[in-house]
């Protein structure tokens, strides 16, 4: 990550703050936070208290770092950032611990992520602790390191879709070169980021990026990729069909190089209905009275009781098992099988039924009887002409 000169200046209060400039630091760690002055208040100050971080030009500021002392606690900040030609906009808050658990012996280092473009940070500190051993009633920011990312990355975000579109190629094209310009941390960031967006287009271009860069860092841990499969997994049940199916084949993509288990554990917990509310036509029980029965039907349809997600979960997972078989995931398909198998929509449960023969043929038992027996062993109870689908399958 680069680290960049600001200026710290206060909006009011300023026979509080001392002035300086933070200067470049090549390293990341402790050690920076030992190398920059911090702002402390007079003795027995009134409080809220302002101060601001500014940059002197327009960045991408990923997030800053706060560190307090010990014994000179704010309590709560809150944090608002300035772009060009505009008021500041309010972001939200960041509370501190008290630090009597510690009986007042640890300093915190509070992360607060902006990823956004600023020109400023301001940091107002709307609440202190009161601690006994503080008699000045004195508060403190100790040290200042702020972890921010140079203009470089800057057209990823630009209003014209274009432009967006054309910095992802050229960001993906140097991860598939081994260009190492960006740190893990900043990747990771972005992907999630870039996976939000609402032009197609670019999103198409966003999923190539991530496929680049699962494919280059597969050994970091999975916790860097988890958002962005989950942005992904948002997309498989999408009414786009294109978005749907690119979605469908970069999860596939991805699965040869990272924890495809954690994978299908994720586009199952977001695209499953709530079954407590879904209608149970492979059943053989009807709703007590019209009325219910419409009102059912009528919620499936609507928000996360769409067809459509758990459609697009369904087609994920017949990738999925042509791909690599059903291996330790067998129990986590066929709880989605018999999901679909259950659901109200036709096509939903004809590629429910579509599955239940692949699966057949992929159980890796040789008598006929036994491994059907297992199959409808995870499906439940069913009715008789479901049944009798399913075992249509089995000969095709």
């Amino acid at each position: 990550m680069n680290f960049i000169n600001f200026q710290i200046f206060s909006k009011e209060n300023q026979e509080d703050l001392k002035n300086y400039i933070f200067q470049n630091i090549s390293n990341f760690g402790t050690n920076s936070i030992m190398n920059g002055n911090g702002w402390i208040s007079k003795p027995q100050s009134k409080f809220p208290k302002e101060m601001i971080i500014s940059f002197g030009k327009e960045i991408y500021c990923q997030k800053i770092q706060l560190l307090f002392h010990e014994k000179l606690i704010p309590n709560l900040l809150k944090i608002s950032i300035q772009s060009k030609n505009s008021q500041f906009e309010f972001l939200g808050f960041a509370k501190t611990h008290d630090n009597q658990e510690n009986n007042f012996l640890a300093r915190e280092l509070r992360s607060i992520y902006i990823e956004k473009k600023c020109l400023s940070i301001l940091i107002k500190v709307e609440e202190v602790e009161e601690v006994e051993l503080n008699q000045t009633d004195q508060k403190i920011v100790n040290k200042l390191l702020q972890v921010f990312q140079e203009n470089d990355i800057l057209p990823l975000f630009s209003k014209k879709w274009i432009t967006r579109s054309q910095a992802i190629k050229e960001i993906t094209q140097e991860i598939s070169e081994g260009n190492q310009k960006f740190p893990l941390e900043i990747l990771s960031l972005l992907s999630s980021r870039l996976l939000k967006e609402k032009v197609n287009q670019v999103f198409f271009e966003s999923l190539i990026f991530f496929s680049k860069f699962v494919e280059n860092y597969s050994q970091s841990k999975f916790v860097f990729f988890q958002e962005s499969i989950k942005l992904i997994c948002e997309k498989l049940g999408d009414s786009n069909s294109r978005v749907s199916v690119s979605s469908i084949q970069t999860l596939i993509s991805v699965c040869n190089f990272i924890d495809r288990t954690n994978i299908l554990r994720i586009a199952i917990a977001i695209n499953l209905p709530d079954q407590k509310t879904q209608r149970k036509p492979g059943l053989s029980q009807k709703p007590k009275t019209r009325s219910s029965s419409k009102n059912v039907q009528k919620n499936s349809f609507l928000g996360k009781f769409s067809w459509k997600p758990i459609f697009g979960l369904l087609r994920f997972i017949q990738e999925f098992i042509i791909k690599f078989g059903i291996g330790k995931e067998f129990e986590l398909i066929m709880k989605c099988v018999r999901l679909g198998l259950l659901n109200s929509k036709r096509e939903v449960r004809e590629l429910a039924v579509s599955l239940c023969g692949i699966i057949y043929k992929l159980i890796p038992i040789t008598s006929e009887k036994q491994k059907e027996k297992k199959l409808f062993s995870y499906l439940g109870k069913i009715n008789n002409l479901l049944v009798n689908q399913i075992k249509e399958t089995f000969s095709k």
